[in-house]
């Protein structure tokens, strides 16, 4: 949570006593670059286990404000779902969004979204409409702790649950305690009710250290456990209870000085009610290629499955491409 106005400022002043320094110049251009307005094009293409086809394209504005101390951007999504791959029974999700955020000062930060969910399905007729959103506070006190409460609405990415245009709202808080560089302990908790009357109580907890710089690598430990009220609800995962341990490691890193890279793998075991264990795992790796100044290609990979025995579990894999430009 850094003041890109104020370390404008400063870096201003080092570079009037240092008029010669490349890395202080260097940076100074990196901060105006942020503080333009940046267009994002994004597709995504989604594989799963369940035969659901999904597609999405997604046109993004964001525009940096107050010597970028807020910003204000409007996004439009379209989803397409194809079960079983076949286009007869498409169904189609347009979320236009606006959205925006200001530092009101060193230690708080707001953000929020708010977006129109239009589902509409082939041979359906009417579409249906889902008012969603997104909002969150955070709180920095100090360099050692960080607060986050938030707010959310939102639907879902199943046909069975976009057949009744199934909610869901969130009301979750964080903590983060950094009590060195290279240390981070999260606790993250969550309420959420759904629109056919279910509820889920969420609670996680995470401990993760950095072990070298370059490259960045960082390896964690992860415990997760929820509870639903109601279970068998078609769609959506809802088991009576559940909880989950997983060891995590992160990286990131430049392979030239215009492109970098940044991966993850994690696994573990997770545990339903009634049921037995079975392994999981997720991992997932990028590749980004500044073209000039102002323009950035991102390649992405993202893979999760529990499906690791005979029956039962989930797979997906999520190919992404994305165009970031700055002008």
């Amino acid at each position: 949570m850094g003041r890109p106005d104020r370390a404008q400022r400063s870096l201003r002043q080092q570079i009037a006593a240092n008029p010669g320094d490349a890395r202080l110049i260097a940076l100074s251009d990196d901060l105006r670059l942020r503080a333009r307005p940046e267009a994002r094009l994004d597709w995504r293409s989604y594989d799963q286990s369940d035969n659901l086809a999904i597609s999405e394209l997604v046109a993004d504005l964001r525009v940096p404000f107050a010597s970028a101390r807020g910003f204000v951007g409007a996004r439009y999504a379209r989803a397409t779902y194809r079960p079983d791959g076949l286009a007869a029974r498409r169904i189609t999700v347009d979320r236009p969004v606006l959205y925006g955020g200001y530092r009101l000062s060193d230690a708080v930060d707001f953000n929020g979204a708010i977006s129109i969910d239009i589902i509409g399905r082939r041979g359906a007729g009417a579409q249906t409409s889902r008012l969603t959103f997104e909002t969150y506070a955070t709180v920095r006190p100090n360099d050692v702790l960080r607060f986050d409460i938030g707010a959310s609405r939102y639907t879902f990415d199943s046909e069975a649950t976009l057949a009744i245009a199934l909610t869901a709202t969130q009301f979750g808080a964080s903590v983060d305690f950094q009590p060195d560089e290279r240390t981070t302990v999260s606790g993250r908790i969550s309420e959420t009710s759904f629109s056919d009357g279910n509820r889920r109580f969420w609670w996680q907890v995470e401990a993760n250290r950095r072990i070298f710089n370059k490259p960045r690598i960082s390896v964690g430990y992860r415990y997760t456990a929820f509870d639903f009220r109601l279970t068998g609800r078609p769609g959506y995962y809802n088991p009576d209870r559940f909880h989950s341990h997983e060891l995590v490691v992160r990286g990131a890193g430049q392979i030239t000085p215009t492109l970098r890279w940044d991966a993850r793998v994690v696994g573990g075991i997770e545990t339903e009610a009634g049921s037995g264990s079975r392994v999981i795992v997720n991992a997932g790796a990028s590749l980004a290629q500044r073209i000039g100044p102002r323009l950035e290609l991102e390649a992405a990979y993202d893979f999760s499955t529990s499906r690791t025995q005979s029956s039962g579990g989930f797979e997906r894999g999520i190919a992404r491409l994305t165009l970031r430009a700055r002008f």
